[in-house]
């Protein structure tokens, strides 16, 4: 077979490439650069990464500094005479020369897949600190929508909290760089949380409706001219949550009936007498008297079961009683229980839930 030589080092080879052999191709003619003008930005506050667009980063300011470099090198790496190359960034070192700004070393390889060969390049990328538009509009209080939550008067203390907790992490879930709470302020009977973004703001709204129920209004305010000319409105959501909440027994024409779910304007019900599940719209039963919450149920065992005949024991006075149901039952299972009036009722079970009762 015949050798060709290479007119560098004059190493035989069965192929060359531009007359050199591979090693003295890959060092001769293969060249890997970085551009001199690379940097990185990172927004100070909520540490978001900027190339092209503002990016959302959740980390710490030296990981969203060290992101920001290699985000910025991997853009402005040049490789000559290689097809196809890959490149790894390694970050050797993080320096704060000042206050605002970043120096971060980098140790770049460039491997053709083909030729396997494998290239070190030290590259120092300063990284400065700014502030994205979002964290600019957070910081002046600007907003597109509020979110004014009612119905909050006669909740718990404890209650208070986990709804607004839950309207706060609803909002803050969105996927929108304009999604913050400017302001949050504290009423009679609620919360006004002034958002950054009005879609945001409409999706979290919807997603608080559906796992506690309410009545939702919304309206619309102009209150200036964006640069094309065009309206910019300012939205207001109400959302009025039912008193009740789930696990309530609330009193309707005579009957009890204990509130198993709650979405939107449907209120699911369960009849305690004839231990059938149901459903209503929220509007019609909003203003029936509430009779018993959770913290009014009583533990209690089921001791023994004969017939339609089931013997309790109540774990808070340790007692017994009978009630008449001719529902499956288990002895030594644990039920929840109410006590109104002398009288003593037993909740949905787990076994009547599971098979929908």
């Amino acid at each position: 077979m015949t050798r060709k030589f290479c007119v560098s080092c004059g190493k035989a080879e069965k192929e060359l490439i531009s007359g050199l052999c591979s090693e003295c191709f890959n060092r001769e003619k293969v060249k890997v650069s970085v551009d001199r003008k690379v940097k990185g930005m990172v927004c100070r506050n909520c540490f978001s990464i900027y190339y092209k667009r503002w990016n959302s980063f959740s980390g710490s300011l030296d990981e969203a500094t060290v992101e920001a470099a290699f985000v910025a090198t991997e853009n402005n790496i040049y490789v000559e005479n290689i097809k196809e190359p890959t490149t790894g960034i390694e970050a050797l070192e993080v320096i704060s020369t000042s206050p605002r700004d970043y120096l971060v070393t980098l140790n770049i390889r460039v491997k053709d897949e083909k030729q396997n060969i494998e290239r070190s390049l030290d590259v120092k990328v300063p990284v400065k600190l700014s502030i994205c538009p979002t964290c600019q509009r957070s910081v002046s209080r600007y907003y597109e929508a509020i979110v004014q939550l009612r119905g909050l008067e006669k909740k718990s203390p404890d209650e208070k909290e986990k709804i607004r907790a839950a309207m706060e992490k609803a909002i803050l879930s969105q996927n929108d760089l304009n999604t913050f709470i400017s302001e949050l302020k504290k009423i009679r009977g609620g919360y006004d949380f002034y958002v950054g973004s009005a879609k945001a703001a409409r999706k979290s709204v919807n997603i608080l409706r559906v796992k506690y129920g309410g009545f939702l209004k919304e309206s619309s305010k102009l209150f200036g001219m964006g640069k094309n000319g065009k309206e910019l409105y300012r939205i207001t959501y109400l959302l009025r949550l039912p008193e009740f909440s789930i696990g309530n027994i609330i009193e309707n024409m005579g009957k009890l009936y204990q509130i198993t779910g709650l979405k939107g304007n449907l209120v699911s019900l369960f009849d305690l007498k004839e231990r059938r599940s149901s459903g209503t719209s929220l509007a019609k039963i909003e203003k029936n008297k509430i009779v018993a919450e959770k913290k009014d149920y009583i533990k209690a065992i089921i001791t023994e079961v004969r017939n339609d005949e089931v013997q309790l024991l109540d774990m808070q006075e340790y007692k017994t009683f009978y009630l008449h149901l001719n529902i499956a039952l288990k002895i030594g299972n644990e039920v929840n229980t109410i006590k109104l009036n002398d009288t003593y009722y037993l909740l949905k079970t787990e076994e009547e839930d599971k098979h929908g009762h």
